[in-house]
């Protein structure tokens, strides 16, 4: 519900007016769930169960024309299909009284644009595999699309986007210049960077899996090998030949071939008395075993091997890390491209999300934060990156009663520390095409809420 005359009220009833006055058409709240539906009626609206809402109310409660529900949304989208299949009929007859009329019934249902709530509960934004009952209109893609095609707001996906069901999305941010979206590693690091760390986590493997068949043809119990997840019985069982295996792997070495470890191991195997087929495949198929048991059992991944390849680069070799996107994006927010460690980011899911949910923060060559985001980018899909703008930290004066009684049974009476975020909002001029800042506020939040 509005509160008072502000600066940033004014100014948010001054862009929704140049908008119906651009558009000519009324700005409906579009719902998706009869949640949300409730809770605005309810918690913005301030309206009792039952209770209507003429479009006056509506207005000076929250600005807009109307809330609709889910039902109301489909009906209004579907009569909008309706009148345009019948305009389309119309033109393919011919008929020019036909089609005028047609136009005119389109105008008609065709009345409203949207700023749509179609954020997913919060179970679901903390974890992402939940599962989640969609409504009816997810699984209508015509009407999603008459949905996108009449909503104001950037952060709703556009038609043809690979992102469904109609939901928050960030993937405007790249355009302006906000953020770099990200669908994989290569979107931060470059080329040459990745190669290097892909042959360095290989090298890290082969090292591994030599230390391990040592210790199974040794057959000898050996106490790190059990702490690092292996049962050396087991391991005798699936590789008796583990003699002959870890001649292999101390023969082969991407270096000393110079070519890639598949063909590494065909060039080794050529100059051995392994010449049937068979007998190729199944020493093969056991090295394959061996490199993904000790990637699974002692997680080595390529986030370990970027962070590891990094810290070895000489200071002239750090400003080739970055893709071009990447490393422009962070030079135009001021930020030291050539001093890789110093870069702190936070990475958000590109749709599907709002508030911090999925939110990782942290330095670029962190190898927890890189692991964080390749299982991330799996779970929740494609990432946006922003630099972090570290946030003001107030102390409040204190002392102040915490509500905890120390040793003596006394209150504890000590200072709370308060992360200040502020929040800029900027409205759609549609006369000019542009976003232009409206107002803005600062919100105190005790640090361990932060």
């Amino acid at each position: 519900m509005k509160t008072g005359n502000s600066e940033m009220m004014a100014a948010f009833d001054g862009s929704l007016e140049s908008i119906r006055e651009y558009t000519g058409k009324k700005i409906a709240v579009a719902t998706l769930t009869e949640k949300k539906y409730n809770a605005i009626r309810a918690e913005e609206m301030m309206l009792q169960p039952g209770e209507l809402a003429s479009e006056e109310l509506t207005r000076e409660r929250i600005g807009f024309d109307q809330v609709m529900s889910p039902s109301d949304l489909e009906a209004h989208l579907k009569k909008i299909r309706e009148c345009k299949i019948a305009l389309d009929l119309a033109r393919f007859d011919g008929d020019t009284s036909a089609i005028e009329e047609a136009k005119r019934k389109l105008a008609e249902a065709d009345d409203t644009i949207f700023y749509v709530r179609s954020s997913l509960p919060v179970s679901k934004l903390i974890n992402p595999n939940a599962e989640l009952d969609l409504p009816d209109i997810y699984q209508q893609e015509d009407l999603l699309r008459l949905l996108r095609e009449r909503s104001l707001t950037p952060n709703v996906d556009l038609p043809g986007s690979e992102a469904l069901p109609l939901n928050d999305t960030k993937e405007y941010m790249e355009e302006l210049g906000m953020a770099v979206i990200v669908r994989g590693l290569d979107d931060m690091f470059s080329e040459e960077l990745l190669a290097f760390a892909e042959t360095n986590l290989l090298d890290r493997k082969i090292e591994r899996v030599k230390n391990l068949l040592g210790a199974v043809k040794s057959g000898k119990p050996n106490p790190a090998l059990e702490k690092a997840g292996y049962s050396l019985d087991e391991l005798q069982g699936k590789f008796p030949n583990a003699a002959n295996l870890l001649s292999v792997f101390k023969a082969i070495t991407r270096r000393d071939i110079g070519t890639s470890f598949k063909d590494a191991m065909n060039y080794f195997l050529d100059r051995t008395d392994v010449t049937d087929e068979s007998e190729r495949l199944a020493i093969i198929r056991q090295i394959d075993d061996l490199l993904d048991l000790v990637t699974k059992t002692e997680s080595i991944s390529i986030a370990d091997s970027i962070a590891q390849v990094i810290e070895g680069l000489e200071q002239e070799d750090l400003a080739s890390i970055f893709t071009d996107k990447l490393r422009n994006y962070l030079a135009s927010k001021g930020q030291n491209v050539d001093d890789p460690n110093s870069l702190n980011l936070r990475l958000k899911p590109m749709v599907l999300s709002y508030g911090a949910y999925g939110h990782i923060r942290g330095s670029i060559t962190s190898p927890k934060v890189l692991r964080e985001l390749l299982t991330s980018l799996h779970e929740r899909g494609i990432y946006v990156l922003q630099n972090e703008v570290p946030a003001l930290r107030i102390l409040d004066s204190g002392p102040v009663l915490r509500g905890e009684l120390d040793e003596n049974e006394s209150p504890i009476l000590s200072p709370i520390e308060y992360g200040r975020i502020d929040r800029l909002f900027f409205l759609y001029n549609p006369y000019t095409g542009e976003y232009e800042f409206a107002s803005g506020f600062a919100n105190h939040l005790k640090n361990d809420e932060f």
